[in-house]
């Protein structure tokens, strides 16, 4: 997760800010296309946390209030919820 430690402000943070980095240092994969359509006024998302669960699986958690668990590999969206009312 890419994030612009050198401000507070979240107008300052990168947007779909999540990516897999292969061993080999290339990209794996990235959040945006993924996310595309959670939210029909962006197709870009501020991720404001990342964690891997049990199962090895990533739970990422964007601005908005969508909730996600995603297989590192893929970056496919096993499980999707909304955590704000």
């Amino acid at each position: 997760m890419l994030w612009n430690i050198d401000s507070d402000n979240m107008a300052d943070q990168p947007l779909s800010n999540v990516y897999s980095i292969g061993k080999n240092g290339k990209v794996l994969w990235n959040v945006k296309p993924i996310f595309q359509n959670y939210n029909k006024y962006t197709d870009e998302h501020l991720f404001i946390d990342i964690q891997k669960d049990d199962n090895g699986n990533l739970q990422l958690q964007t601005f908005e209030g969508i909730k996600a668990i995603v297989d590192p590999v893929s970056g496919r969206i096993l499980q999707k919820s909304w955590t704000k009312g």
